[in-house]
């Protein structure tokens, strides 16, 4: 794996009193255009850390930083 220099981190905004499942954000995403998730990782509320995309897949919301990042 190549030195980080960045870490870009989104906000899914869901609802305070929402559940968003990893396959409800897959489904969301797909239904955007994106062949997967367009995240690398997803965490959940309780801290659990969701795998999406692979490491090796640039993020959709850091394309033009995947110079800087490794996610």
């Amino acid at each position: 794996m190549r030195k980080i220099n960045l870490i870009v981190l989104h906000c899914s905004a869901t609802r305070e009193t929402m559940e968003y499942m990893p396959e409800q954000l897959e489904r969301d995403h797909k239904a955007r255009g994106f062949f997967s998730a367009g995240y690398n990782y997803y965490i959940r509320r309780s801290g659990e850390v969701v795998p999406m995309r692979p490491p090796e897949q640039i993020p959709a919301h850091a394309k033009g930083y995947i110079f800087f990042t490794y996610i």
